[in-house]
């Protein structure tokens, strides 16, 4: 069980510099602390702060992350749909050309555009799911608060 420790001594540590939502340092903290982890997380919060909902407002931010990057991945869906149809139309469209330097160049701009969708989504999905596993992760973890006397 990977147990991240996290040190909060101060209200700014805690809290996003213009909000009252949690810090946005924070999460990304937590995030990467537990990216290469395998097995249980535990996260254990010390602090000197006297608020009750600090386990709600870390899970809080980290389904407003996830929800964030499902959006992300919803757009690039669609970007992937857009090229794969502009790449297709490209293809049929050389097909109808007769000057050899033309197609060349229609047929390479509809392959163009068919590898960007494998690209996408061999590089960038793989790196978003991982994300929203292990932010799940951390939504399930055990967050324990050990009051720290000044």
């Amino acid at each position: 069980m990977k147990n991240i420790i996290v040190n909060l001594k101060n209200e700014e540590d805690l809290y996003d510099k213009y909000s009252d939502n949690v810090s946005r340092d924070l999460l990304d903290y937590l995030i990467n602390e537990a990216r290469y982890t395998k097995g249980d997380i535990k996260i254990t919060i010390n602090t000197t702060l006297d608020i009750k909902n600090i386990e709600s407002l870390i899970k809080d931010g980290l389904l407003k992350i996830s929800n964030e990057t499902r959006k992300l991945d919803m757009i690039l869906d669609m970007k992937q749909v857009m090229f794969l149809m502009i790449g297709v139309i490209f293809l049929i469209i050389s097909g109808f050309i007769f000057y050899n330097v033309i197609k060349e160049i229609i047929v390479i701009a509809g392959w163009v555009a068919i590898w960007e969708v494998v690209d996408i989504s061999l590089n960038v999905d793989s790196k978003s799911r991982a994300n929203i596993k292990l932010i799940k992760r951390l939504m399930n973890s055990k967050i324990e608060i050990n009051k720290v006397i000044k």
